[in-house]
């Protein structure tokens, strides 16, 4: 069976549960609408990510450079697609499913610079932007930042932006980073 919008689901079953006197309701009628009903109330993740160090990653100010991945862990390639070749997950080819999004960025840079760190839909900012202040050197900090929980468009793709608030061109070191996808429960958009 598949994943389907709710709204679609509460309409089979409207449709197949009736007085039941002339013995229309059977096991084959309600099997694939029960199944369907489960497959769509679950929430299905993707994780791209890597704990490889990425030494000297060259940030600007204007444009959000892309963080590199190299990993990935779920993603059942129908609603959730990785796409590690260009450091993405991108969303299912129907329009309307509601995605929920966040990443998590360990890094190293020159002290007092700041950064903002963010989840990129289509390259667009999506949701709380983080913001963090490097220390220097061999001191990590952590910063994380949430997409907003939307109905998108047809195969939008997802990625981890950061780009340097204080310098036009900057590096910093990356070391573990996350971006996590999950599609939930969705009613017709």
């Amino acid at each position: 069976m598949s994943r389907r919008f709710l709204d679609d689901v509460r309409a089979d079953i409207n449709a197949a549960i009736i007085p039941n006197g002339a013995g229309l309701i059977t096991a084959d009628v309600l099997r694939p609408i029960l199944i369907d009903s489960i497959d769509s109330s679950i929430d299905d993740e993707a994780i791209i990510g890597s704990s490889l160090d990425v030494i000297g990653l060259a940030i600007n100010d204007t444009t959000w450079t892309v963080i590199p991945c190299d990993d990935s862990v779920g993603g059942d390639a129908q609603f959730l697609n990785v796409d590690l070749a260009n450091n993405q997950i991108v969303t299912s080819p129907t329009a309307g499913y509601t995605y929920a999004s966040s990443a998590l960025v360990n890094l190293v840079g020159a002290n007092n610079k700041r950064f903002e760190i963010a989840v990129l839909e289509d390259g667009t900012p999506s949701g709380a932007i983080g913001e963090i202040t490097a220390r220097g050197n061999n001191k990590p900090v952590n910063v994380t930042a949430f997409g907003l929980e939307l109905s998108t468009p047809s195969s939008t793709s997802y990625t981890i932006g950061i780009r340097s608030i204080d310098d036009p061109a900057d590096t910093l070191d990356i070391h573990d980073r996350a971006l996590s996808v999950t599609i939930k429960p969705t009613n017709n958009p």
